[in-house]
């Protein structure tokens, strides 16, 4: 059973939201501009490729980068019987659906149980495997090591920011020439353009959103724009500030420090959404966007 946006806030210890999100005419207007330049509109060949070589993508990206922790998996056995056992998470099982208009499509499969709190029973990716999968399977396995950590994100809107920023880092290894990187990014300013006018439509009452849509728009929206503003700072850092912001997220990942913390170290945020989202492109993201 899908729980109630509010319900799983409640479930993952987050902070409770009393405010929506409204995007302010700032961030519409420079997200409508950066959307609909030149280069971010061209479009960047995405070639197919073998499962097992984007896996092995993905296993060499966290085998360099990050410590791994294990994680809930939830067998279900016959007659509605489950099992737990922690494992690491590049054996949670991953299955395959036919998504051809969601190029990037991956979910997490999470269960709340009232025994073992947050569990998972495998990974989704496209049937279709393209340069982008190893970048989706990295995105879904930052999920399973933050949501199996209680504390990592204390705020539901930025429950997509590191699981983000590490697909970008991936991206932006793959290929010197940020063709992949290139192709991520017209996929994402065009998704936040959408989403700024979709939650202007929303507030206005032009669009018919029920209150868990409008809270899952704030989300992504607010999660694309924090985790572009925190990898500009390392797309544009030197080696020791991008060694320091792999280091945050790796504490956080494994527990020590949340996601507020390390955000709060590179912009303005609030302590709480409830005290009204700030959010704005940082000078470093707008340079990033408009790059030759």
């Amino acid at each position: 059973m899908t729980l109630m946006v509010d319900e799983q806030i409640k479930k993952r210890g987050y902070e409770p939201i009393t405010q929506l999100f409204v995007p302010n005419s700032d961030l519409v207007e420079t997200a409508s501009y950066l959307a609909n330049l030149d280069i971010n509109k061209r479009m960047n060949r995405i070639y197919q490729m073998d499962i097992e070589d984007a896996i092995f993508d993905t296993r060499a990206f966290f085998k360099a980068f990050y410590r791994i922790h294990n994680v809930p998996y939830l067998i279900r056995k016959k007659f509605n019987r489950y099992s737990l056992r922690m494992v690491n998470p590049f054996d949670l099982p991953i299955y395959y659906e036919n998504h051809p208009d969601e190029i990037c499509y991956g979910a997490l499969i999470t269960d709340f149980t009232d025994r073992w709190g947050i569990t998972f029973g495998g990974i989704v990716l496209n049937k279709i495997v393209t340069e982008f999968t190893s970048c989706t399977y990295a995105h879904e396995i930052t999920h399973s090591l933050l949501d199996s950590t209680r504390g990592a994100i204390r705020e539901y809107y930025n429950e997509e920011v590191i699981s983000l920023v590490n697909e970008l880092i991936l991206a932006s290894i793959l290929e010197s020439d940020e063709r992949i990187l290139r192709a991520e990014d017209s996929r994402r300013i065009f998704e936040i353009d959408t989403l700024c006018k979709e939650l202007q439509d929303y507030h206005r009452g032009a669009m018919d959103k029920t209150r868990d849509d409008g809270l899952i728009d704030s989300k992504y929206l607010i999660s694309d724009v924090r985790a572009y503003n925190l990898f500009a700072e390392y797309y544009y850092g030197s080696i020791a500030v991008q060694r320091h912001i792999v280091d945050k997220i790796n504490k956080v990942m494994n527990g020590e420090g949340n996601v507020e913390e390390l955000l709060g170290e590179f912009m303005d945020i609030p302590a709480t959404n409830n005290e009204g989202v700030k959010l704005i492109f940082s000078p470093k993201t707008t340079k990033y966007f408009k790059r030759g």
